[in-house]
């Protein structure tokens, strides 16, 4: 017979998913002195515009980085104008995620649901 998986919520990289009341794998990690690196694997703008709002989250003696990857994929999806201070970028003013997307860009959706 097979080994079976034991059930439990889904697994990632970092270990399991958060169960109800469990706290954060970075607020776990703190006390342990470890560093936090926020990193998307190959990204888009408008994915590198969600690691840099992630990486405000992380105080700054435990982010060692917010790595850009929007460089990797040619296509623009989206302006995004963060500003950097000594080195660190830091999120936008601007609502949301605060970029202007480019919907041309996008093209059409795949899938549409309504209510």
């Amino acid at each position: 017979m097979p080994a079976r998986r034991p059930a439990g919520p889904p697994r990632h990289r970092a270990g399991p998913l958060r169960r109800p009341g469990e706290r954060p794998l970075r607020r776990r990690l703190r006390p342990a002195g470890l560093t936090v690196s926020v990193q998307d694997t190959v990204g888009s703008v408008i994915a590198y515009s969600a690691i840099v709002h992630l990486g405000a989250t992380v105080p700054p003696r435990t982010l060692r980085h917010v790595l850009n990857c929007e460089d990797m994929v040619t296509l623009k999806t989206a302006r995004f104008d963060a500003p950097t201070e000594d080195g660190r970028v830091l999120p936008p003013d601007a609502p949301g995620l605060g970029i202007e997307v480019d919907e041309s860009a996008l093209g059409e959706p795949i899938a549409v649901w309504n209510s």
